[in-house]
């Protein structure tokens, strides 16, 4: 897979509620690359290091529409409050680099 497709993939699920890796509740707003990897640019329940760069090697699944939206609604609203609000725009970097 390239970098633009790992984009295109990507970017219908900007600010969704994903579960990644089968294990954390995160937020995605972007994708990113180094010269060894390519990343899914998440914001993670942490407040002193909130943005996550998380290997896309592993699973990332949108949350919305597979459960109750009254569910979903009401977990986004609590993440924005806590750990971070959605992004306007659909990030992507280049190592340090936005593109």
């Amino acid at each position: 897979m390239t970098f633009e497709e790992l984009v295109e993939e990507m970017k219908p699920f900007h600010n969704h509620m994903c579960i990644m890796y089968d294990l954390e509740v995160v937020r995605l707003i972007g994708v990113g690359r180094d010269d060894c990897d390519y990343y899914y640019i998440v914001q993670v329940r942490n407040r002193e290091s909130p943005i996550n760069w998380a290997s896309a090697v592993g699973h990332l699944y949108s949350l919305k529409g597979l459960i109750p939206e009254e569910r979903y609604n009401t977990m986004e609203r609590v993440f924005s409050m806590n750990w971070g609000k959605p992004t306007e725009t659909f990030l992507e970097s280049i190592g340090e680099d936005l593109v």
